[in-house]
């Protein structure tokens, strides 16, 4: 650790050089660090594999403890929030005389229309709500490098 940081902080110096002044040397500002991180590459190129791989160790463990929503309650749900929200949208901005929505909303919008449409998107999202709670609870799965995980949330 103490030798990447020691790469770093030399990359940082030769930014610091080439960077000053009113017009900096972008040019040789670019050779100068392509050239320490060509000499140093078998010491960052170790780094960079063990942080990879800790990266992916962590988004497997992550990815365990994250559950999924089943589909019948994501297709369901996100359906019946979608046409609600289409549905209240249409209610509330269509008029009956063809306009849009001018002056007295109440009268000349389908206001019954749009509060259904609103009810519609709300049983949806409720829907959702239940589907993620309902995986929240179910064992999880994960297939990762080369290794299984199983993994079931107990909370009472």
């Amino acid at each position: 650790m103490a030798k990447h940081m020691q790469h770093l902080k030399a990359l940082r110096e030769i930014a610091f050089d080439y960077g000053v002044g009113e017009h900096p040397d972008l040019a040789s500002m670019a050779r100068e660090l392509s050239r320490s991180v060509y000499q140093n590459k078998p010491a960052l190129a170790g780094d960079l594999l063990g942080s990879i791989a800790s990266a992916s160790d962590q988004q497997s463990q992550q990815r365990a403890e994250k559950p999924n929503i089943e589909k019948k309650y994501a297709v369901l749900g996100g359906s019946m929030f979608a046409g609600g929200m289409a549905l209240a949208v249409y209610g509330f901005l269509h008029t009956k005389g063809g306009e849009f929505v001018a002056g007295e909303v109440s009268k000349e919008s389908k206001t019954q229309l749009g509060g259904a449409g609103l009810a519609i998107a709300g049983a949806g999202g409720a829907v959702l709500y239940l589907g993620s709670q309902k995986s929240k609870r179910s064992a999880s799965v994960t297939v990762g490098n080369g290794r299984i995980a199983l993994s079931k949330r107990v909370s009472w």
